[in-house]
Formats: structure tokens, sequence, C-alpha cells
């Protein structure tokens, strides 16, 4: 080490539109209304992207919806390749991924990285959450086939997460992923509609079957993350809590969503911390405090703050 502080990343989280052919129950950008969601023209798209890429962002996340039913999609990822990021990652459920073909095309034309959602170990479950009949099956199979193109990625990673219908199987989730082979990221939900709150689990009803998880996939070799759970929850494992190492390289997020398709943009520039966040008031005397981005809002209006306890180290 060199003593100086790294100079920070600048990535993008862009939304070419919201349309998805998932309607997961537990999503972030849940909508009643998802008939509604329709894509921006290509010439608008690539206006954003172009920008974004002018002001510096090297790292590009592509999101939705679901991404890989973009009409577009190839297009966006050959600007992308044209332009020279450094990275182009894909958030996808994977089920279009379960074309091999399809999936070969998209790394040719510049995807780099996927970030592959898996609601559940259990089929029923993952269809359920999904309201989707074959999901789990179509994304099983575009994880696979993702992971045998290892070689041509940067990363691959699934994203767990955990809700109060799939916490009880998280060990037998993890068991999975490592049989998989493919690195994961775990995280408590963030949720859009009041009508979902019925799915937010206790952190104390999760702690200790997420342990026994996180220890299953580090006996199998994977890297992991855990998002959104706080570290008082992770003793022991801490050092796997992903916004401590964000907030230690100062990432910084530059950001543009369209919704519905209208000339909307949600432009953030952003450390790590968010308006959805906040700390318990004990929490001012908590050793972990300083590396702690807090708890969703949400959470605290649904259950207090009575599980919460200050760490003190002396």
């Amino acid at each position: 080490m060199n003593g100086k502080r790294e100079k920070p990343i600048k990535r993008a989280l862009y939304s070419p539109s919201l349309l998805c052919n998932n309607d997961c129950i537990v999503c972030g950008i849940y909508s009643e209304k998802q008939e509604e969601f329709i894509q921006p023209d290509f010439e608008k798209i690539a206006s954003d992207i172009k920008k974004m890429r002018e002001n510096g962002i090297t790292h590009f996340w592509i999101s939705g919806g679901e991404p890989t039913i973009n009409k577009d999609i190839l297009r966006i990822l050959r600007l992308t390749k044209s332009l020279g990021f450094s990275e182009v990652i894909i958030f996808t459920n994977g089920r279009a991924l379960s074309d091999a073909k399809f999936l070969d095309v998209m790394i040719k034309s510049g995807a780099d990285r996927f970030h592959i959602a898996l609601q559940s170990h259990n089929p029923q479950i993952h269809d359920y959450l999904t309201r989707r009949s074959g999901s789990f099956n179509e994304t099983i199979q575009g994880i696979e086939n993702v992971v045998k193109e290892k070689s041509r990625l940067k990363r691959v990673t699934v994203a767990h997460v955990m809700n109060i219908e799939n916490i009880g199987f998280l060990t037998d989730f993890a068991q999975l992923i490592v049989s998989l082979k493919i690195d994961c990221q775990i995280a408590y939900p963030f949720f859009s509609s009041p009508s979902q709150y019925e799915f937010l689990p206790r952190y104390s009803d999760l702690k200790e079957s997420l342990h026994e998880a996180i220890k299953i996939l580090l006996r199998g070799g994977l890297k992991i993350s855990v998002e959104t759970v706080p570290p008082c929850f992770l003793i022991g494992f801490e050092r796997y809590y992903a916004d401590y190492h964000r907030k230690q390289h100062k990432m910084i997020l530059e950001g543009y969503r369209s919704i519905c398709g209208e000339a909307v943009k949600e432009e953030y520039i952003q450390l790590i911390g968010s308006t959805f966040k906040t700390h318990p008031q004990k929490c001012k005397l908590c050793f972990y405090q300083p590396a702690c981005s807090g708890v969703f809002s949400q959470y605290i209006e649904t259950f207090g703050e009575d599980e919460f306890e200050p760490v003190i180290r002396k």
C-alpha cells in the first residue's frame, strides 16, 4: 500500500425500460400496472448512454425491469462496447440466458458480467414469487450456461433477496449455489409498495440460518457479499458486509432511470448511504456505526427498533 486513497470508480445504474417477463411479488420496482410500461426509442437510450460516458462513467450497469427482453439490448451492448466502458454488467433474471446462442451473442456484443436473480432453491417457491410458471427451470439453465462461459467473462454472480417465503431455506439455497459454482450476493429486500411489507422478515428470524448459509458458501470456495443486513446481525461475518467495502473505496454511483418511457430521469450522484435508510437512535453508540449504512426506514416502520442493540468494543 502506498498510503494514497484510490480514485473512486464512477458507475452508472441504467434501466432502458421497466418491462419484465417476471412479475415478482418481492420486486423493488413493483408495479400493479406493469402492462403500462413502454420502452423508449433506441435514440433516446443511446443519447443517455453517450452522455454518461462523456461524464466519465467507466462501469456501466444495465438493469430493468428485465434488460434481456429489451428489443434493442444487442444494439445497447454494441454501443457500450464502442464507447469503451471498462465494465458492462447485466442485472437479469436469467431466463433469456437459457438460450445459449443468445448468451453467446450478448457476450460478443459487449456484456462482460452477469448478476442473476434467483428467488429460491425450490421451483415452487421461486415460481410463486416470480408469478411465472417455469421461470425457475429457465433461470437455472441460464445460470448453468453463464457459468460455462466464465472464461469469457469478468465475473458471474447470483443475487438472492431474502423474504418471508424463503428465509427458512437459506441453507438449502446455499447448497444449490455451491453445486452451481457461482459467487453469491444475499440481500435484505427494499419494497416500493406497502402491500409488499407482509413479505419483510425480521433480522432476528433470519440471523441463524443466514450465518449457516454463509458458512456453506465459504466452505464451497465461493465469494460472497451480504447486502442491507447491518453488521450487528453479522457478528463473525462482518467482513462480508457489502457497504463496509463500498465505504472504504468511497464508491460513487451516478445513475439515470427512465420510468414508463417518459422523459423522466432520476439522476443522482451519491456516496454509500441512502435517503431510504436510517439508524436507530441507540446505534450512535455502536462500534460498527461508522461502517454501517443503516437499515431501511420501512423496516423500522414495520418492526420498530427493539431488535437493535449497539455493539460495544473496548
